[in-house]
């Protein structure tokens, strides 16, 4: 599964030549590689990457799932998704343009109850690939990112449900209106594409408490919080708040407030 060039070398020359255009941002690292490791656990992790690159988006497994969703082995072996660095609308987005943009309108929130105020979001297409290195077709996600009143952000996925996801058992659950609101909370260890893992950090990584994610300028830690769920329309949610004072408690609140919006 090992391209010609490792996956960190493959980053940091794409980011060198496309630094005007493409934002790999801590988000996207950490949802690729949390997808990715999940894909099969007995290999190494650093074989397990596989990306393409392209010159306006970084294509990346898994953009728009969450961290508590893996693959089905027999059928889907990698997402690839773009985006630009550019958002979509700096506006907030009325159903039209959702329906005439994304295909399909989901349930959105301007304003939340806790100030959380849309800042920007973003369309892009997610493309499962087989097995054999079949695309199995083009998935519309948007990306909405919120801010506090204290510059404080969390940000909202939002795609219809790709083949081969399934759901994270370990996830703490809540039932609301018919949906089960998933909740998880992972530690993330972001490194330099020439880390070297420590016999510490491979430790921690088997036993799953650190995801170690290549591709930071510096060494740093970081918690990363997720609220999933699909609705009955087949469309899943991600809601995601990474290094944030909201605890579990709020991010469901807001979450179910997101479902309240039910067109």
């Amino acid at each position: 599964m090992q391209s010609t060039k490792s996956f960190e070398e493959n980053i940091k020359e794409a980011l060198l030549n496309i630094s005007n255009q493409v934002e790999a941002s801590d988000q996207l690292r950490l949802r690729v590689n949390k997808a990715v490791r999940q894909q099969n656990q007995k290999e190494d992790f650093l074989m397990k990457k596989r990306f393409s690159l392209k010159s306006v988006a970084i294509l990346a497994a898994v953009l728009c799932l969450t961290t508590v969703t893996v693959f089905a082995a027999t059928r889907v072996s990698q997402y690839i998704s773009t985006s630009s660095s550019k958002p979509t609308y700096t506006s907030f987005p009325t159903k039209e343009v959702l329906q005439k943009d994304l295909g399909f309108v989901p349930n959105s929130v301007e304003t939340f109850s806790n100030s959380y105020t849309f800042h920007e979001a973003v369309i892009g297409n997610t493309t499962p690939v087989d097995e054999n290195g079949k695309k199995m077709g083009i998935y519309k996600f948007i990306s909405y990112t919120y801010v506090s009143d204290k510059g404080e952000k969390v940000n909202v996925y939002v795609n219809k449900q790709l083949p081969g996801a399934t759901s994270d058992s370990k996830a703490a659950k809540t039932d609301y209106k018919s949906i089960t609101l998933l909740y998880s909370s992972q530690k993330y260890k972001f490194v330099p594409a020439d880390y070297k893992l420590t016999e510490e950090d491979k430790k921690a990584q088997k036993s799953g408490d650190i995801e170690v994610t290549y591709g930071s300028d510096t060494v740093r830690n970081s918690i990363v919080q997720n609220v999933t769920w699909t609705n009955s329309d087949k469309i899943s949610y991600g809601l995601m708040a990474s290094d944030s004072n909201l605890k579990q408690d709020d991010l469901t609140a807001m979450a179910k407030e997101i479902v309240d919006k039910n067109k």
